[in-house]
C-alpha cells in the first residue's frame, strides 16, 4: 500500500461516521420543536414577523441540508 493510500485510510478512520437515520430523526425533532416554538410565538408575541422569518429560514436551511442533500450539488464525484 502506498503512503498516500495509508494516509487516506487513516484520515477516513479518524473522522467519526454518523448514522444517517439517527441524524434524520434528530433533525426531524429539531424541526418539530421549531414548529411548536413558531406557533407559540405567533400566539403570544405581537409584531412577530422578523422572528418568524428568521425561524423559517432556519427551518428551510435544515430541510435543504439534511433532507434535500443540497451540499452534494457543489461536491464533485471524487468527494463522495
Amino acid at each position: 500500500m502506498s503512503r498516500e493510500g495509508h494516509e487516506t485510510v487513516a484520515a477516513e478512520s479518524a473522522t467519526p461516521r454518523r448514522n444517517p437515520i439517527t441524524v434524520g430523526w434528530v433533525v426531524f425533532a429539531v424541526l418539530v420543536f421549531l414548529t411548536v416554538v413558531e406557533y407559540l410565538i405567533f400566539l403570544w408575541i405581537d409584531r412577530n414577523l422578523p422572528i418568524m422569518i428568521a425561524m423559517n429560514i432556519a427551518d428551510a436551511a435544515l430541510i435543504m441540508v439534511y433532507f434535500m442533500h443540497l451540499p452534494r450539488v457543489w461536491r464533485g464525484k471524487e468527494d463522495e
